[in-house]
């Protein structure tokens, strides 16, 4: 019969020769702590459970004992993308529409034929996009979403009614304002949406005869399986994409991904392999393209900033903290959404060794940065944040920085901590 957790780590520690004091030391965990979790009397958390199975060099065996939540079903149902309100927007394929409001309705026909001038369209449509992308950085999704949607719906309907090549180039570019919309609802918690947004990007598209965007496709959906805590999923999907020939920037961000899914399963030689595949794939790219590139467009070196997150879910937090740290001061000041999440996972990393002041610090500058963001993905790592801090709640800088906290996470979200930690 398999052992328990807390049973395979004293098995593993009695067997490595360290003492129970050494080991907590080591971890950056009180010896009692250890010693409950041993004992079985106390469950560990995701990141002690990595510590400790990177300090006795288990190669994720003993960190896959430790309790986790269940993987979601492969294919999630897709969502209608339709929200009741006081406002409410149909709009139909091809074109025709209608507004409800509270003083009535109003109905528009749909497109009654070729649109002339379309080709300037093209670069508007696109200047929009580009602008649009940078908003994603600093607004949160209520506000752009029903600008995305409706963005989306716009291009396709001018793209029916050009001309070739026109069509083809706005169709790819409605592929991209799906894409972002997919990123929005995942940023706003609804993966569900995400994926449907997915799909349809990878439609509009293949119709504008760009078929690496359904590769790119994968990588989102891994995206979405890795903040779901699916490292097995993760792996799946980006492995899929590496098979395919799609490009040097869509297969680094594959293999970036895929890195991430091992450090999840505490992998460390696979995530380390497939960290060099990234890094190959990803200096050999050509972003020669007039079209707006897939993946990251805030990080220059997306694969050093993957290096620090796997890292840290490796169980090497001094380590992860120096990656992070180096990615961060090179992200632009404006890119807010992107140093909100580099901040909150360099701040996690900072108080996993015992740095609880500048790892409040840090936090304090990831909480400035992700207000008003309405970051879903972001709030997972502030919910690791608030447990890491309950370990040092008589310290001055966690009761400095725990009102903040609160004041993002919402009170009964710090009070589920408290009571989970």
């Amino acid at each position: 019969m398999a052992l328990s957790f807390g049973a395979e780590l004293r098995s593993r520690r009695l067997a490595a020769g360290v003492s129970l004091t050494r080991f907590a030391r080591s971890v950056n965990y009180s010896k009692s702590h250890i010693s409950k979790i041993e004992n079985g009397t106390k469950v560990p958390g995701r990141q002690l459970a990595r510590l400790c199975d990177a300090e006795l060099d288990a190669d994720g065996k003993l960190a896959a004992l430790a309790p986790g939540r269940p993987a979601g079903p492969d294919d999630p149902p897709a969502a209608d993308p339709t929200r009741e309100g006081r406002w409410l927007i149909e709009l139909d394929p091809g074109g025709r529409g209608r507004f409800d409001a509270a003083t009535g309705n109003a109905e528009w026909p749909s497109t009654p034929g070729p649109i002339r001038d379309t080709g300037h369209l093209v670069d508007t449509f696109r200047a929009q996009f580009d602008s649009l992308r940078r908003m994603t950085q600093s607004l949160p999704p209520a506000v752009l979403l029903p600008v995305l949607i409706t963005g989306t719906q716009a291009v396709q309907l001018t793209a029916r009614s050009a001309p070739e090549p026109i069509r083809s180039r706005l169709l790819l570019l409605a592929g991209r304002y799906a894409e972002l919309t997919g990123w929005m609802a995942q940023e706003s918690g609804d993966d569900d949406n995400a994926l449907w947004w997915t799909g349809l990007a990878v439609r509009y598209a293949a119709e504008g005869g760009d078929h690496h965007i359904a590769a790119y496709a994968d990588i989102r959906r891994a995206d979405i399986a890795m903040y779901q805590r699916n490292g097995a999923k993760t792996v799946s999907l980006t492995r899929r994409v590496q098979n395919m020939n799609c490009g040097g920037r869509v297969l680094g961000l594959a293999a970036q991904r895929e890195a991430q899914g091992h450090a999840l399963q505490g992998d460390y030689d696979a995530c380390r392999h497939a960290l060099d595949r990234a890094a190959t794939w990803w200096l050999n790219r050509r972003d020669d393209t007039t079209e707006p590139v897939l993946g990251t467009s805030t990080i220059d070196d997306p694969v050093a900033m993957a290096t620090g997150w796997c890292l840290y879910d490796l169980g090497r937090p001094e380590q992860a903290g120096r990656r992070l740290v180096g990615q961060l001061n090179q992200t632009p000041r404006w890119a807010t959404r992107t140093r909100a999440r580099l901040g909150a996972r360099y701040a996690l990393a900072l108080l996993a060794t015992g740095r609880v002041e500048d790892g409040c610090a840090a936090l304090a500058t990831a909480l400035d940065d992700s207000a008003g963001l309405g970051s879903a993905t972001i709030r997972t790592d502030l919910l690791d944040a608030g447990r890491h801090l309950n370990r040092y709640a008589a310290e001055p800088a966690v009761r400095a920085v725990m009102p903040r906290l609160a004041e993002v996470l919402g009170a009964g979200a710090i009070r589920a901590v408290r009571k989970g930690a």
